[in-house]
């Protein structure tokens, strides 16, 4: 499974959405001790914080600083949120919410998701962290549930 690191103060929440992987990672620096395959932003990292080459960011966009952190850095980086220019966004009411891939997305192994819509539970307060997790998701090759 890819090694997915969590930078941020909701990880809780945002750990509740996973069962299928294995193990994520919480780190308090970025840059990050320990290397990996998926970084997620969900806090204002400090101004000139990096991330390692290599990996893949995920962030919300409303999150500038963090995804300047990303650009700079030069990772590939995936978007969440409401805008039309996200990659993953949501759909629907919070009673039956859906998750939209709305552009081609290789995953970590290689494989491609199309454009697709997913149902999903969302079982928090916390929109950005169903967005965040599915796009991990995806990126790990699962579809989000």
């Amino acid at each position: 499974m890819p090694t997915v690191l969590y930078y941020g103060k909701r990880f809780d929440e945002f750990q509740r959405y996973f069962e299928s992987i294995e193990e994520i990672i919480e780190t308090v620096h970025l840059p990050p001790e320990i290397p990996a395959d998926v970084i997620v932003i969900d806090q204002k990292p400090s101004i000139g914080a990096r991330v390692p080459v290599g990996c893949i960011g995920v962030v919300c966009s409303d999150n500038r600083v963090g995804l300047q952190a990303l650009m700079k850095s030069g990772v590939r980086t995936v978007t969440c949120g409401m805008s039309y220019r996200d990659t993953v966004t949501l759909s629907g009411a919070l009673t039956h919410p859906t998750v939209c891939l709305q552009r081609r997305l290789p995953t970590v192994d290689g494989k491609i998701f199309e454009p697709e819509e997913f149902p999903v539970r969302f079982e928090g307060e916390n929109i950005d962290c169903l967005l965040l997790a599915s796009a991990v998701k995806l990126l790990c090759g699962i579809q989000p549930k």
